[in-house]
């Protein structure tokens, strides 16, 4: 199981659903700013994670993190 919390942090309110996590194996969560997303995957291998988040002004900026999944 991987686990990431949002600590974005803007000058402006945040809109509702600004973060979204794609999991890399198909599978996308989207919740508000400062949410705490949590994957279980289902098989052993490496994944890319990429972490969005999207401003009010609707600029939107990305991170990706490669993990590799062991049993």
């Amino acid at each position: 199981t991987v686990t990431l919390t949002d600590t974005s942090t803007d000058d402006w309110t945040w809109p509702d659903n600004a973060v979204t996590v794609n999991w890399g194996d198909g599978t996308t969560e989207t919740k508000n700013a400062g949410a705490v997303f949590s994957h279980t995957y289902a098989k052993h291998k490496k994944y890319t994670i990429v972490y969005s988040v999207t401003d009010a002004y609707g600029t939107k900026v990305s991170k990706k993190k490669v993990v590799t999944v062991k049993f």
